[in-house]
């Protein structure tokens, strides 16, 4: 499969997203979901090294991944150590 076709698959993943994220009630979730699409994106470059794969499943770790990152970072900013 060639780097464009998974590109555009993951772009047409992002945008099938997007009603979600115009679907939540609060701005600040509308826009921490659409900083987290931003974030999925520029996984596109790891995504199109792997296997061909369903764009959800990494869809779904970025989300997580940006979750945890931004744990971290709050925990850190609260003076825990990690």
């Amino acid at each position: 499969m060639n780097t464009f076709f998974k590109e555009h698959t993951v772009k047409n993943e992002i945008e099938s997203w997007k009603g979600f994220a115009h679907s939540l009630r609060s701005k600040e979730d509308k826009e921490h979901f659409k900083e987290m699409l931003r974030e999925y994106y520029q996984y596109c470059i790891a995504i199109n090294a792997g296997p061909e794969s369903f764009p959800s499943e990494e869809l779904v770790l970025a989300l997580i991944s940006s979750q945890y990152k931004k744990i971290i970072h709050w925990l850190m900013e609260k003076g825990f150590k990690i």
